[in-house]
């Protein structure tokens, strides 16, 4: 029997949907019973010390409260996507590298100009969102590129009015993920915007990245597989009593596209960053839940629903 917990809170994002989907084709293919729990309170204490459960919360904050309780348990958490530092217990994960992507993204930005650039819809109680802020900090240290981050405190069209005061300054704009930058697509479009002016990246590479118009440039974490490898790294330390603090790491794939190129801009500027609280609740966010419900809808289409003869 392979428990799995996925924190009910996290359940409408599309990485814990995908990231679901691996764990369960991994344990049927070995053949396992897997028991799946939302809540905390229905995790009952490890039958034998050290036993290994897997995990999935996308916040940082409910996280480490869910590694504490569950080690307390006596569990060995893997935890899938989130690779947790600084806990006071150990911890074994299979995480994205999302630093390097979100580095390699901003490179790609600014190899072709040193216009100042900007992060978009940064979420301080997201470890994904962290490690890509270091990439792109990282990137932007390397080119001594003038920058700002614009942070979403729980409402992402908050964040692109933010934003929007300052878009003849940054028209290089790396999103944190797919849904931010289709609602700046769609900001941009509703004013009358030139969007070849700007260039727009994302991560997720969901449906919404793939239909939207023009395609924006996007990252593709591998939550699929990075479930699949959860099951293989509970087995390992099933097999291993021993072993405590494992972590798998899987590469994103990156795409890149020519549509959002842009036209180089001399207009600079550095505005200080402004001061983020703890962490922000992103899902009663209806405007982020509407784009996340036509993700879905897409993602059930064929060409023939899109109004594509299929060849």
């Amino acid at each position: 029997m392979v428990t799995v917990f996925f924190d009910r809170e996290s359940l409408g994002n599309y990485k814990a949907q995908l990231a679901l989907r691996g764990v369960r084709s991994a344990i049927a293919k070995r053949k396992y019973e897997c028991k799946l729990i939302h809540e905390l309170d229905g995790v009952e204490p490890a039958d034998e010390h050290g036993k290994p459960i897997i995990v999935f919360s996308h916040s940082e904050s409910r996280s480490l409260r869910i590694l504490r309780e569950l080690s307390e348990k006596g569990y060995r958490p893997v935890f899938i996507v989130n690779r947790i530092s600084g806990a006071e217990y150990s911890v074994s994960s299979v995480s994205i590298d999302y630093r390097y992507a979100c580095h390699l993204l901003t490179c790609r930005m600014l190899e072709d100009n040193d216009r100042p650039i900007a992060f978009l819809g940064f979420n301080s109680d997201s470890i994904p969102d962290k490690q890509r802020l270091e990439g792109f900090e990282a990137a932007v240290g390397e080119r001594g590129a003038d920058s700002r981050m614009f942070a979403n405190f729980g409402d992402v069209r908050s964040c692109l009015e933010e934003y929007w005061a300052h878009r003849d300054i940054y028209k290089n704009v790396v999103c944190v993920n797919d849904i931010h930058a289709v609602a700046l697509l769609n900001r941009l479009k509703e004013s009358g915007e030139d969007c070849g002016a700007y260039r727009i990246c994302g991560f997720g590479n969901t449906m919404l990245s793939k239909y939207s118009v023009p395609r924006i440039t996007t990252v593709e974490p591998n939550y699929e597989l990075a479930g699949r490898c959860a099951v293989e790294l509970y087995s390992v330390l099933e097999r291993n009593k021993n072993l405590r603090a494992v972590t798998f790491t899987v590469d994103a794939e990156f795409y890149e596209e020519d549509s959002l190129v842009g036209e180089s801009a001399g207009t600079t500027a550095l505005i200080p960053p402004v001061p983020m609280p703890l962490h922000g609740d992103f899902y009663d966010d209806s405007y982020v839940m509407e784009l996340d419900s036509l993700d879905s809808m897409l993602s059930t289409c064929d060409e023939t629903d899109l109004g594509r003869s299929e060849e």
